[in-house]
């Protein structure tokens, strides 16, 4: 029986971690003690993560920054900026898009900065989020339940070829003294059919378990992209 040699079982191994991805299972998640595991990635030699943000007054901007950091702790080569930013795509192997839902859609500079740079960003392993004050009604009325998933819905016809967990969604932030006159009486509205208050709803656990689990698969498909070369 010919053996493998290292090229091909790189490959089969990379091609399953993906698969399981694909399906939603993180491979961390098959061990007993994952939930108290670090973020830990495949190969942090091949990672190259590109966040990308865009953010009405910071709060999404805030959790980019967030994310960045927690990657470069563990040895991940990262940068994070804004739309408005220059970006060289070639210098990274894996993007992290974030933006606010506005009207519901994501936020329209966010959409077209996409259409702009879509044959860049096609050419690499993508994930995104975005960020909403209904997400920060726990536990979700059946209206703010329905609201999410439309939300999801316009999300899933932006990116129509990503899985749904690579798609990230968070509680944000709302300030009024940040916020215009319109503005004001639309998060108003918001916060009250959902019974809440001003203040900041974003919840850095839930962050940083999504982090961890698109991390390791932008960093998979890339391994298996090399892997092909």
């Amino acid at each position: 029986m010919k053996l493998m040699n290292r090229k091909e079982f790189l490959f089969i191994t990379k091609s399953l971690v993906c698969s399981l991805f694909y399906f939603g299972i993180n491979p961390l998640s098959l061990s007993g003690k994952s939930k108290d595991r670090p973020l830990v990635p495949l190969n942090t030699e091949l990672s190259k993560i590109q966040i990308i943000y865009a953010s009405f007054h910071g709060s999404t901007a805030q959790i980019a920054e967030y994310m960045g950091k927690k990657l470069e702790k563990i040895g991940i080569s990262v940068s994070v900026k804004s739309i408005d930013d220059d970006i060289d795509f070639t210098a990274c192997n894996g993007i992290i898009m974030g933006a606010p839902i506005h009207r519901g859609k994501w936020m329209t500079e966010a959409e077209e900065y996409i259409k702009k740079h879509s044959k860049k960003l096609e050419q690499l392993p993508f994930a995104c989020f975005y960020t909403c004050m209904s997400k920060a009604k726990q536990p979700p009325s059946k209206d703010t339940l329905d609201e999410l998933s439309s939300y999801q819905s316009a999300m899933a016809d932006l990116f129509p070829t990503l899985s749904p967990s690579h798609i990230g969604s968070f509680a944000g932030v709302l300030d009024y003294d940040k916020c215009s006159l319109p503005a004001k009486l639309v998060m108003w509205s918001i916060l009250s059919k959902n019974d809440l208050e001003a203040g900041d709803y974003r919840d850095w656990q839930a962050i940083e378990k999504w982090l961890s689990f698109t991390t390791n698969y932008l960093i998979s498909e890339n391994t298996l992209k090399q892997a092909k070369v």
